[in-house]
């Protein structure tokens, strides 16, 4: 790992850190709680595992890339919403693995915090979420 690499993570660390005191403090700027992002997480197969029904996470750096996997409390047909501060723009996708194939079933790629999609996922679900511009938290709302 280059040294630009290594300081973005470190960044990237010390932004979720952060939030995580924010939180454990009370002072989420989203006003709730939920699971919260561990680093690293830029690819599948280090995704973290979300049991809840919500995801606090934090792009740290330009290129920053997100990767949840669920445990199926989402059911089969959820409603999955971003939200974030106007001046970043979060998008995701959400992929449904079935019999080894994965596949993306769904994207939202809009500007505004509170974009929603709702999907049908009848087998393991992996989120992916990035910024299209900026950095900072986010929360992934997930209803069944």
């Amino acid at each position: 790992m280059d040294f630009w690499t290594k300081q973005r993570y470190a960044v990237a660390a010390a932004l979720i850190a952060v939030t995580a005191v924010l939180l454990a403090a009370g002072c989420s700027s989203f006003g709730l709680s939920g699971s919260s992002e561990m680093e690293p997480n830029n690819d599948v197969s280090l995704a973290d595992r979300v049991a809840g029904f919500e995801i606090n996470g934090v792009i740290g750096f330009e290129g920053d890339v997100d990767w949840y996997v669920l445990n199926n409390q989402e059911g089969y047909n959820p409603t999955f919403s971003v939200f974030h501060d106007p001046s970043i723009d979060v998008d995701f996708e959400v992929y449904n693995t079935m019999g080894g194939n994965m596949s993306r079933v769904g994207s939202a790629q809009g500007t505004q915090s509170g974009d929603s999609i709702r999907v049908y996922t009848p087998g393991q679900v992996h989120l992916r979420v990035w910024s299209y511009r900026g950095t900072g938290p986010y929360r992934i709302q997930i209803m069944p």
